[in-house]
């Protein structure tokens, strides 16, 4: 969801209102610029704090990338990770090394 302009449209709602009621009532013109800006920033700190709670809602903080791919050693080596360790004389795990029930069994713990 969007919410970068939810402030900003806050406080114009808020102003025109105040605006169209000071008018409306008679008042002068030092009256009405001291109610508009008394209107401008306390509509803006609800509008800010809205915006906040929103994101918050619609948009829940994404766990740390550390915390959800942390390799297993158990599962077999592939790509440059076989290539770095035949290069410096490790072997590498397969998938042939092991039977296909502890493969099935991996990859139960796995999901």
């Amino acid at each position: 969801m969007k919410t970068k302009h939810i402030p900003v449209m806050v406080v114009l709602i808020a102003c025109a209102i105040t605006l169209v009621l000071d008018i409306v009532q008679g008042f002068g013109i030092d009256t009405i610029l001291k109610d508009l800006l008394i209107v401008l920033v306390i509509f803006f700190i609800i509008g800010f704090v809205a915006k906040f709670f929103l994101d918050r809602a619609f948009n829940p903080p994404v766990p740390d990338e550390e915390e959800g791919n942390e390799e297993r050693e158990d599962f077999p080596v592939e790509g440059e990770e076989a290539e770095e360790a035949a290069e410096e004389g490790e072997p590498a795990e397969t998938e042939e090394e092991g039977t296909s029930e502890e493969s099935e069994e991996m990859e139960e713990d796995f999901y």
